[in-house]
């Protein structure tokens, strides 16, 4: 039988929206972490949704964005990291550029305390990770020297058009989910648009050259893999990373609500005009 989550946590999990930072998930087994995974990707193409398909499998840990700059600040102060010797105001160190990046002390103090609370009783640890938390957060470190055996899954979308328009729409209200609320009216802003594209592009060249600097083959799934078949994408994840998908095994129904709806797609429609205007920029192939 698969090591998987008891039914207690799995019940918990179910009625969580998306993967959680909530002290109930602390101290997951107490287990050693043997091996690892990261699900490397950018803004907007269904990777909390492929995170959360994880968690609900109970048999491949709890991937989150645990190198986002809040949750390590929450997780910081509930796991004490300070009594490690590190203090968060001196925490710190400058990039050649002037980037302010936490200092490698303080990284591998929160990634011991991590993986101590975040490991699944089976031995495995995952994360999700954008690429600008990996050059902003870990200063670009090699994630093999951080965490132990990792795989990689890397996910991306292929309408590129309809990536940027949900990025824009989510920076202008601050509604990164579906439920989340704002009183924002909404409009369309041509050069904001051309500025989450280049963002997305800029990190998914990150990534490759990442994968190209190590060597890695990463799992590559998409964003409309995960929404039309989101079962089998999960599963094929699952397996990938070295996790148990169990024998007649179903996934709860996914609890995130889609964003998308009519202005999306008027957005959309006059966002491909407006880039294929000779006065714009050209989409990069």
């Amino acid at each position: 039988m698969a090591d998987r989550f008891p039914q207690s946590l799995l019940d918990a999990i179910h009625a969580d929206e998306v993967p959680s930072f909530r002290r109930p998930y602390d101290g997951l087994g107490h287990a050693p972490c043997e091996r690892s995974f990261v699900v490397c990707s950018v803004p907007r193409t269904g990777s909390t949704l492929l995170c959360q398909g994880l968690w609900d499998l109970g048999t491949a840990a709890m991937p989150a964005e645990y190198f986002n700059d809040r949750y390590i600040k929450r997780l910081t102060r509930r796991w004490g990291c300070r009594t490690l010797g590190v203090r968060l105001r001196l925490a710190y160190r400058r990039s050649r550029s002037g980037h302010l990046l936490r200092s490698e002390k303080f990284l591998r103090s929160y990634i011991a305390r991590l993986l101590e609370q975040r490991t699944a009783s089976y031995g495995l640890f995952g994360v999700k990770l954008h690429h600008d938390q990996h050059m902003n957060e870990l200063g670009g470190m090699p994630l093999h020297e951080i965490l132990p055996d990792p795989r990689f899954v890397y996910i991306t979308r292929e309408n590129r058009l309809r990536q940027v328009v949900s990025l824009a729409r989510a920076r202008q209200t601050n509604r990164f989910r579906g439920s989340d609320t704002s009183d924002v009216v909404e409009r369309y802003d041509l050069d904001l648009m051309r500025s989450c594209k280049r963002k997305l592009e800029a990190q998914e060249r990150g990534w490759e050259d990442y994968f190209a600097t190590w060597g890695i083959e990463p799992l590559r799934v998409t964003y409309e893999q995960v929404v039309d078949a989101y079962d089998d994408t999960v599963f094929a994840v699952a397996r990938h990373v070295g996790a148990e998908v169990p024998a007649g095994v179903r996934l709860p129904r996914a609890r995130l609500i889609r964003q998308s709806d009519g202005l999306s797609e008027e957005w959309t429609d006059r966002l491909a005009q407006d880039l294929a205007a000779p006065a714009t920029e050209a989409l990069s192939p």
